[in-house]
């Protein structure tokens, strides 16, 4: 049975490793580093909440959907945008690897078009620091990602192996979000669609 406390570990999972590497991005491009500050605050948290809300939304809809054929699965595993993909890829056949390979694709173009659509708005597109309202988003959308995947596996959350998986999972899926999140809002910054 899943406990309040269930929930505060799998959101601690999600949400620490985000604001140590958004931090970590960051700091450099802020006070006392620089003279003056490169971003605006409320955008970069309004960028996280975004795509917290983003990662949540999608979360629910991919855990929502019935997973009793593979057609289902494939789509649940393509719209989590790969964060609860490891979860779903354990009830797949072992034989069925080109499903899951474009399930992971999909999940892929899922996850960047949002960012390539929220980061190429009007109020975003040709100004300078649309490059650091990037990170958050991306980090964002993994911290929810890891949080419905941890949810998921409530029932093994506190092995050791599991936690550490999760704990390593978390870390890689904020970097690799944080990085896409930059590279989309510097292509944006400079006018650059693609």
């Amino acid at each position: 049975m899943a406990s309040n406390l269930d929930f505060l570990v799998a959101f601690l999972l999600g949400i620490l490793p985000g604001l140590v590497i958004l931090w970590a991005s960051l700091r450099r491009f802020d006070r006392p580093q620089v003279d003056h500050t490169l971003f605006d605050d409320r955008r970069v948290f309004g960028s996280l909440a975004v795509g917290l809300i983003f990662g949540t939304v999608a979360s629910i809809f991919a855990l929502a959907l019935p997973r009793r054929d593979l057609v289902s699965l494939s789509l649940a595993v393509g719209l989590i945008f790969g964060t609860v993909a490891s979860i779903f890829a354990l009830a797949l056949p072992r034989r069925d690897l080109v499903s899951f390979a474009v399930a992971v694709g999909v999940s892929f173009v899922f996850e960047e078009s949002f960012k390539l659509a929220w980061l190429n708005r009007r109020s975003y597109r040709g100004r300078f620091d649309t490059t650091f309202y990037g990170v958050p988003l991306g980090i964002g959308a993994a911290a929810s990602g890891v949080v419905a995947a941890a949810w998921a596996s409530r029932e093994v959350l506190y092995v050791p192996e599991t936690f550490a998986l999760l704990i390593v999972y978390s870390i890689s899926l904020g970097l690799v979000n944080a990085d896409t999140g930059a590279l989309i809002g510097f292509g944006a910054s400079r006018g650059d669609t693609w």
